[in-house]
């Protein structure tokens, strides 16, 4: 009765010829567009409304139902009127081509099944990039000319009469150049065709130079692109990484900012290095299917995936597109086992695979380990979540009936699943096509119902609860927490959600406003919300208590808008804020969690339970007791589908701060075997791809371990890495880590950007890449882009800074971690010092956990001052401080327990166990009589070279600061931590932090001699004692320590505007710090201080605007000031 949308809508010629629409119908779209012939002078429109009671009216229809067509664009409106008076109206964007018209309609490309087209076709659009398979050597191309009078030709094509064309190794231009009808307009489409990266790392084998290695990806450069006029970095990138992080909006930016530089001059072409391609051709590599007998000798990277293509020895995928699982052991087997390959534990007398032969004996069999837990019909409340799904009007009268309604729906879900999968892989992520949540959240309300139908039996008749039901809904709840992480949902229409221009306008001033308050007040830009509301709130008491009612007013007003646009952008009211600052929700991933505890409560020999527990815990980096709860599922049922327990247990294991040593070699052996058959599954994936076969079917995105898109993908690389690492492998341990960082760009490409899981997947080159510092500073001595790393991690981090920007809580701590990392490994390098102080700030200003927390703040100062002094060459004091930092002391007994287990792992395969009693020493082997000296804590790391680079030179790489260069040259076989420096008692971290708390910071905090290069730290400095004094005022407003703190953020700005004098932000951030600390004159003098642009030369920026707005309004507000004196002194 009140529906009001469209059921059926078509367009057609008066030859009944059916006018194609874009996009298709869906009866929630209202405007579309059409291309019409120059021939067609009208159109019949055909409506059908959605519900029988509803009207349509075509506007500006003839009698019978024809719309008259001009030249040019006509618009066709439709109006349909409900039932209860409520109407809709949708518009046809009709086009008809003009004799002058030199567009085209279409372009297409006939047997191409997966590709990107971008920009999405149009016709007033010219250029374009399409993006092939690796392997495809022709293409077909046709066009269509929007005027069928119209002339049009090929341009760069092999056989114009067919539209074939001929693809070379990197990029292929080709063109259609359209004349009009009458000759008059001539226009020209180019289409760029880009081959795709492979899905898989492939190792060099030649002279590989730094150059040829991608700065993201450390894989070997694809489609290089040319460095602009004025570029002087050293950084390289394959095309897909260089785009992946660009700053630029456009599709097709002619110019993309270095990324990791973030230098304005330091650019790269739209054009191919083609001098550098040239050079690629030498890199060769072998097939990855040699492992099944591939005997092809080295080829040509570049000719490898069509090889794949038409390798025979590749094994063949099951039928139904799923992972191979071995029916007898239950793991992933891609070729059939020709021998038996599971045995029979002597004593649980369990089935167990072959492979877990060991690990089972040793460890996993239920009688070697402790008692399971207790269990058996426990009690336990329903949570409030989970009482709000039941539903029992709706949904069937028995448990039983609820599961079958359930497991109708999966299947609908999976398909959903695929469709997305297939849609953001040919549109690079930009689809918005998602899987039917809607499916998961009815199969929510049927489990939720059948565990309330299953409790209510139990207590009526006795019937005991089945925790299959709690372990599914469980399954749901993560499985509608993973969709949602990684496929949004869509973005509203910009026109239904566009304010109108005063709205737009008083916005932009009222923002303008709340950014000037909370400037004033010490918030940071990047704050959370909840952080901003709360300084406004104390600040509206404040100035209400000091009897400032017209300041507090506008205080007031500020925080009503403010906490309005919060709620109106979160859909969630800021008064449900929790106490730690975060909105109230239902965390999908806790609920799952409850679940699966309350299913292991009621049986605790659920093995699909414990399994479950612990994959999230993994996800969750609680890696202990994601470790006791996967044994205890891998003990249960130790042939479980595909092995997964047994795999994530070997990631938990390993990713521990102190991995038991015994079982370190189990767990690498079987992480490095299953993350091989990863890379297998990501190559056969591409070959029934480009083979026009089914491509493997998705199934659970939780358990769908081997896409790079999956949080547990990275995680698996790290562990695998960190295991050899500690069984004295370094080159292993880099191929683990090349293996991980040549992946994820490939899946960052295909996952929409506005997702958390691309935001996710772009921290996990930065994690790699730490563990790649780490790496270099463990096998120092011999690795030999150890420079070019340490400069490239730093920059990756700054990267990532810059790439979040207003980064949630959950980002703000992993970048604290790596900066952390990367100062414990190059303590020397400034801006690496300067980061870290920079995100232990932003972990002050926007994390809740970290809120008005001054030890952090603390930390923060500490590692800025430690950034200036080093510039002046007194950084041994300074860096002391940093040492006695928590997180220093912590990473440092980490290392120290990761190399004592190294040690003894070590002792273990040489055999250099202790002698037993009375027995001597043998001096044989050595050559030379035994010392009688204690041994070393930590023996030389061994020697390995980069597992994918070959070559001899032993160069820095150009972007690595000199005094970096000079940092890392230590004796061979040295470790370039700071233990030489670290003080010898840990005792007075904890009290020198608490002392700092209320004492005035020190004066010559920066050096007289200056330099751009510590812009950042002294800003950064600035930043952070501003904030210092906000805290200090919270606990005592008259502390004696607030006048010299404050001094000191003054003096910090001006030596920051010193360094920089045409920065807008020291100017920005220091007159609103003096308007509220110190005089509105003193303001006005630093905003007036601002080297301007001329007014008639150059066009002002928006931060120009923003500082002529501030400086009119305190002067606006001065002389109100002044009015007042005058009017108080008239008045006595």
């Amino acid at each position: 009765m009140d529906d009001s949308s469209l059921k059926f809508l078509r367009l057609s010629t008066r030859k009944n010829d059916i006018i194609t629409i874009m996009p298709s119908f869906d009866r929630k779209i209202k405007e579309y567009s059409a291309v019409v012939g120059s021939d067609v002078d009208s159109v019949m429109v055909k409506a059908q409304p959605n519900e029988g009671d509803a009207f349509v009216q075509i506007q500006k229809s003839s009698a019978d139902g024809w719309v008259t067509v001009a030249e040019g664009t006509t618009d066709v409106a439709i109006k349909c009127d409900a039932a209860d008076g409520t109407s809709s109206n949708t518009v046809i964007h009709v086009f008809r081509p003009s004799p002058s018209d030199a567009t085209l309609k279409s372009i297409q490309f006939p047997g191409l099944i997966q590709h990107s087209l971008i920009p999405d076709f149009h016709r007033l659009e010219t250029k374009y990039v399409l993006t092939v398979p690796p392997n495809l050597q022709s293409l077909a191309i046709s066009a269509l000319t929007t005027n069928s009078a119209a002339k049009m030709e090929f341009i760069g094509f092999a056989d114009r009469g067919s539209g074939k064309v001929i693809l070379s190794l990197g990029e292929t231009v080709v063109g259609f150049e359209v004349v009009s009808a009458d000759g008059k307009v001539k226009q020209t489409y180019t289409v760029i065709i880009r081959k795709d990266k492979g899905v898989s790392r492939l190792e060099p084998v030649g002279d590989v130079k730094i150059d040829d290695i991608c700065s993201v990806c450390n894989n070997v450069v694809s489609l290089p692109r040319r460095k602009g006029p004025v570029n002087t970095c050293g950084h390289v990138f394959c095309l897909q990484c260089l785009t992946l992080f660009a700053k630029s909006t456009e599709a097709l930016p002619s110019a993309i900012q270095c990324p990791l530089c973030l230098d304005k001059e330091s650019t790269f072409s739209d054009d191919t290095d083609e001098t550098k391609e040239k050079s690629l051709l030498q890199l060769k590599s072998t097939c990855p299917f040699a492992s099944f007998g591939c005997t092809v000798a080295l080829t040509e990277i570049h000719k490898i995936p069509t090889h794949i293509v038409e390798c025979s020895f590749a094994p063949p995928l099951p039928a139904l597109g799923d992972l191979p699982i071995c029916g007898s052991c239950q793991t992933v087997a891609f070729l059939p086992h020709t021998q038996p390959c599971v045995y029979t534990c002597a004593e649980c007398q369990k089935i167990v695979p072959e492979i877990h032969r060991t690990i089972h004996t040793q460890h996993f069999c239920v009688l070697r380990r402790d008692t399971l837990p207790a269990g058996g019909d426990p009690a336990f409340e329903t949570s409030a979540w989970e009482s709000q799904l039941v539903d029992r009007k709706s949904c069937p009268a028995t448990p039983d009936a609820c599961v079958s309604a359930a497991e109708t729906l999966l299947e609908e879900y999976l398909v959903s699943v695929a469709e997305a999968r297939r849609s953001c892989a040919q549109s690079l992520g930009r689809s918005f096509v998602s899987p039917k949540t809607a499916s998961l959240e009815k199969m929510a309300t049927l489990y939720a119902t059948a565990i309330s139908l299953n409790a209510e039996a139990k207590k009526l008749k006795g019937v005991a609860l089945d925790e299959s039901l709690h372990f599914r809904l469980g399954l749901l709840e993560e499985e509608l927490a993973i969709c949602k992480e990684l496929f949004p949902d869509e973005v509203k229409n910009e026109k239904s959600a566009k304010a109108n221009d005063n709205e737009a306008a008083n916005n932009s001033f009222m923002s303008d406003e709340v950014d000037g308050l909370l400037m004033g007040l010490g918030v940071a830009k990047n704050a959370s919300d909840a952080t901003k509301i709360k300084a406004m709130e104390e600040e509206y008491h404040r100035l209400a208590a000091a009897g400032l009612s017209d300041q507090a007013a506008e205080v007031q007003g500020l925080h009503q808008w403010k906490v309005q646009q919060v709620n109106g952008a979160s859909g969630k009211s800021f008064a449900n804020t929790a106490a730690d600052g975060t909105v109230s929700k239902n965390d999908k991933l806790s609920c799952s969690a409850e679940k699966f505890e309350h299913a292991v409560k009621i049986n605790t020999s659920s093995s699909e339970a414990y399994y479950s527990l612990g994959r999230l815990e993994l996800m969750s980096r609680k890696f202990e007791s994601a470790q006791i709860h996967l044994e205890l599922a891998a003990s249960i049922k130790p042939t479980f589908s595909g092995g997964w327990p047994t795999f994530l247990w070997a990631v938990s294991l390993l990713m521990q701060s102190s991995p038991k040593p015994e079982l370190i070699s189990h767990a690498v052996k079987i992480l490095s075997t299953t993350i091989t058959n990863f890379q297998i599954l990501l190559w056969l994936d591409f070959k029934s791809a480009a083979s026009s076969k089914t491509p493997l079917k998705p199934g659970r995105l939780a358990e769908e371990f081997q896409r790079p898109s999956h949080a547990i993908f990275a995680l698996a690389h790290l562990a695998l890495s960190k295991g050899h690492l500690l069984l004295g492998e370094p080159a292993k341990a880099g191929a683990a880590i090349l293996d991980g960082l040549s992946t994820i760009p490939k899946a960052m490409a295909i996952t929409p950007k506005r997702s958390m899981a691309y935001k996710r997947l772009a921290l996990a080159i930065c994690e790699l890449r730490g563990q790649w510092l780490l790496l270099c500073c463990r096998a120092k001595s011999e690795m030999v882009f150890e420079e070019a790393n340490k400069a490239t991690i730093t920059s990756t981090l700054q990267m990532m800074t810059s790439f979040f920007g207003d980064a949630d809580a959950s980002i703000l701590s992993p970048l604290e971690s790596i900066g952390q990392l990367i100062v414990f490994s190059f303590p020397g390098d400034i801006r690496a010092m300067a980061l870290l102080g920079e995100r232990q700030l932003a972990q002050v200003d926007g994390n809740p956990m970290f809120l008005r927390d001054l030890d952090k703040l603390n930390q923060s100062i500490e590692c800025f001052e430690a950034a200036v002094a080093m510039t002046a060459g007194g950084n041994n004091e300074v860096l002391s401080k940093v040492q006695k930092q928590k997180w220093y002391l912590r990473t440092q007994t980490e290392l120290d327990g990761l190399q004592a287990i190294a040690n003894k792992l070590k002792e273990v395969k040489s055999g250099a166990a202790q002698p037993k009693a009375g027995a001597k020493k043998s001096t044989a082997a050595a050559g030379a009589p035994a010392k009688k000296e204690a041994p070393k804590p930590a023996p030389k790391p061994a020697k390995a070279a980069p597992p994918a680079v070959k070559s001899t030179e032993k160069k820095t790489a150009p972007n690595a600061p000199k005094s970096q260069a000079k940092d890392m040259a230590t004796k061979k076989g040295s470790n370039p931590k700071l233990a030489d420096k670290q003080p010898s008692s840990t005792k007075g971290s904890k009290s020198s932090l608490a002392d700092k708390q209320n004492t005035a910071p020190e004066k010559e905090s920066v050096p007289k001699k200056l330099s751009v290069e510590i812009f950042d730290a002294v800003l950064g400095l600035a930043r952070a004692y501003s904030r210092k004094i906000g805290f200090i005022e919270e606990k005592n407003n008259k502390d004696p320590s607030i006048a010299p703190t404050l001094q000191c953020s003054i003096e910090n700005y001006k030596q920051a505007i010193t360094i920089k004098p045409s920065e807008h932000d020291p100017y920005i951030e220091l007159g609103a710090l003096l308007e509220r600390k110190d005089s509105i004159q003193k303001a006005i003098d630093i905003y007036s201080s601002f080297p301007f642009p001329s007014l008639d030369k150059s066009v002002l920026s928006q931060d120009d605007l923003y500082l002529f707005t501030e400086l009119g309004r305190c002067l606006m507000k001065e002389k109100r000031q002044v009015f007042a004196m005058f009017s108080r002194l008239i008045r006595q």
